[in-house]
C-alpha cells in the first residue's frame, strides 16, 4: 500500500510533477468515485414516462398520489472548472530551511491540478504577490498539465501580498458558478482581501481557502531572555520571553479566530493545514468539505 508521504519525505531535487503523482497516489488508494465532482444536476421538470425509459428517473411518489406516470427530468451536470490561487509573497518563504510554507503550498497546488485534470475537469493557475505574477485559464486537456507544472517549477516567493489582485482576477474569470481554491498563509491584513472573498461569494462560487501554517510560526520556540538593540539608534529593549510567548499565542488565536469567523459568515469553506502534515491529509479535508457543501 503507498504511503502516505509529508514533505520532509519528498526530495527536494524532484520535479513537481512526480511529487504531485507521489502525493496523489498515496491519497486516491481506496477511493473508487471521483474526488472532485462538478455541480449537481439540478431538477429541472417533469414529462410523461414513454417505454423505455430509465426507470431510475421514474417518480413513484407521484405514481403512488394520483396514479400519474412520469419522468423526472434534470439539468446537464457540468465539468468542474477550478482556479487555483496561489500566494507566492515573502511570507510564504518560511522558514528559510526546507520544508517551507512555499515548498508545501507549491507541491499541494500540484496534487490538486493533477487530480483534477486526470478526471477531465478543468484546473486553472493564479499566482500573485504584490501583483499577479501567473495566469492561466481553467482546461481540461491533458497537455496542460505539464504546462501548469512548468509554470510552477519556475515560480519563487517574493514581494509583498496583494491577494485581492488575485482574487479579483479569480472573479472575472469565473462569472459563472466554479470552484475556486486560495492557497495562503493570509498574513495580510485582512481588510486588504475581504472584498475579493465577497465578490467570489457573490457570484454564487465554492471556494476553499487553504491556510498553510508552520509549526513554528504557531507557538513561539522556547529560548531566554534577549535583549534587543536597534541597529540605527543604538537603543536596546530588555525582553521577557514568558510575557512575550504569552501575548503571541493570545494574538494568534484571535488571528485565527477572526479568519474563522468572516469565512464562515461568508459562506466560504476555510482549512488551516500545518506542513508537517501529510498531503493526504490534507486533500482528505479539503475533498470532504467540498462533498459535504455540494
Amino acid at each position: 500500500m503507498p504511503t502516505q508521504p509529508r514533505l520532509t519525505d519528498l526530495i527536494p531535487q524532484l520535479p513537481l510533477k512526480l511529487k504531485a503523482a507521489k502525493v496523489v497516489e498515496g491519497y486516491i488508494t481506496g477511493i473508487h468515485s471521483s474526488p472532485f465532482r462538478g455541480f449537481s444536476a439540478e431538477f429541472e421538470q417533469y414529462r410523461t414516462y414513454q417505454h423505455g425509459d430509465d426507470l431510475r428517473y421514474f417518480d413513484w411518489k407521484v405514481w403512488a398520489k394520483n396514479e400519474k406516470k412520469v419522468i423526472r427530468q434534470y439539468s446537464e451536470e457540468t465539468n468542474l472548472r477550478c482556479s487555483i490561487v496561489l500566494d507566492c509573497s515573502s511570507s510564504m518563504g518560511f522558514p528559510e530551511e526546507h520544508p517551507s510554507k512555499w515548498e508545501f503550498a507549491r507541491v499541494l497546488a500540484a496534487s490538486l491540478i493533477h487530480l483534477l485534470i486526470r478526471q477531465r475537469d478543468a484546473a486553472g493557475l493564479i499566482a500573485v504577490s504584490d501583483e499577479v505574477v501567473l495566469h492561466r485559464v481553467p482546461r481540461g486537456v491533458s497537455w496542460y498539465e505539464s504546462d501548469l507544472f512548468n509554470q510552477l517549477e519556475k515560480l519563487s516567493q517574493n514581494s509583498k501580498t496583494k491577494l485581492n489582485t488575485g482574487l479579483e482576477l479569480a472573479a472575472s474569470i469565473h462569472s459563472r458558478r466554479g470552484l475556486v481554491i486560495v492557497i495562503s498563509d493570509f498574513m495580510q491584513d485582512m481588510d486588504e482581501w475581504m472584498s475579493g472573498f465577497r465578490l467570489l461569494s457573490s457570484q454564487k462560487n465554492d471556494i476553499i481557502a487553504l491556510q498553510i501554517l508552520h509549526d513554528r510560526e504557531l507557538s513561539l520556540k522556547a529560548v531566554t531572555d534577549v535583549l534587543l538593540e536597534d541597529s540605527e539608534t543604538g537603543d536596546r529593549l530588555e525582553t521577557n520571553f514568558q510575557q512575550i510567548r504569552q501575548s503571541y499565542s493570545t494574538a494568534v488565536t484571535k488571528w485565527q479566530s477572526d479568519l474563522t469567523t468572516f469565512f464562515r459568515n461568508n459562506g466560504i469553506q476555510f482549512l488551516s493545514a500545518k506542513t508537517s502534515e501529510p498531503f493526504a491529509v490534507v486533500l482528505k479535508e479539503v475533498l470532504q468539505n467540498r462533498a459535504g457543501k455540494r
